[in-house]
């Protein structure tokens, strides 16, 4: 690596280092450097080096293959963040576990009214809720909050083991699958629910990072794109992967709608390698062509 590359990718790791960012996306393009190190004679940096625009130039003999870089994260297409469901989470149990506003296990459901983002409006609303003695219904400006009573978890919690009864607080229908946080209090157990009527739209911005990476490719040799699924649960890329395989549609379909000719005016057709990745406890590479 040049002088110049060196202090580019310095500059470059300090930036993703910053609260706000996300490292690891650097780390994937080291891994799949690693990897096609071991597969070509030489491979490059082009963005850094300033021979591209696209991360990677593999070169073995007379042949060359551009390689751009992609992540996606849980959070990407997630209506709901991260970040909003650790302030929420952090300020339930640190509420609950100082006083209960009410008397008896329950669910504290949130329905946010539009896409809640990472509002800091929501946050101080369910702050003074939970203060609140008199949970009932508390329409706010952003989301809706009531106090669901579950009399019947008061008896389980005495009679069930944990993991059932944890089963069973998530089976319960207004929790739904959107129980983001369980705690037991003295006698009582509580669950925080969120919702929103936005769906996850994961699938519409994963076609849209691979036309980025396709269109940030030279176009002039053979190119492959590379997304690596950051923080998904390994059983869940696993299954994707082999349904996708089975050529019923999956990641196979998010490559036809970003690459395929018939679904967009733009050429792409210099892609030959849709490369996916996770985060498995072994090794596990998905690639379609």
């Amino acid at each position: 690596m040049s002088d110049v590359a060196q202090v580019r990718l310095r500059r470059m790791i300090i930036d993703n280092l910053t609260p706000d960012r996300d490292i690891r996306q650097i780390e994937h393009e080291f891994r799949a450097f690693i990897h096609l190190r071991q597969k070509f004679q030489d491979v490059g940096f082009a963005d850094l080096e300033g021979h591209g625009n696209f991360d990677l130039l593999c070169r073995s003999g007379t042949s060359a293959l551009e390689v751009e870089c992609k992540t996606v994260s849980e959070d990407t297409g997630n209506p709901i963040k991260n970040e909003l469901v650790v302030n929420l989470s952090q300020i339930f149990l640190t509420s609950l576990r100082k006083h209960s506003p009410v008397g008896g296990s329950g669910i504290f459901h949130l329905k946010f009214k539009s896409d809640p983002g990472v509002s800091k409006a929501v946050i101080h609303e369910f702050k003074a809720a939970l203060k609140s003695r008199a949970l009932d219904t508390i329409d706010c400006a952003d989301a809706t909050m009531e106090f669901l009573p579950r009399p019947s978890w008061d008896h389980e919690l005495k009679t069930l083991a944990p993991v059932e009864l944890r089963n069973r607080i998530k089976d319960d229908p207004a929790v739904g699958g959107h129980a983001h946080c369980i705690t037991r209090v003295g006698d009582n157990m509580f669950a925080l629910s969120l919702e929103t009527s936005k769906g996850n739209t994961l699938a519409e911005r994963a076609v849209n990072v691979l036309k980025r990476a396709a269109d940030q490719l030279s176009g002039t040799r053979a190119s492959m794109v590379w997304l690596h699924f950051v923080g998904f649960a390994e059983q869940e890329f696993q299954a994707l992967a082999e349904f996708s395989q089975g050529g019923r549609g999956g990641l196979n379909e998010l490559v036809g709608e970003a690459v395929s000719p018939r679904s967009s005016t733009t050429d792409r057709s210099h892609v030959s390698i849709v490369r996916f990745s996770g985060e498995p406890a072994g090794s596990t590479v998905v690639q379609l062509y």
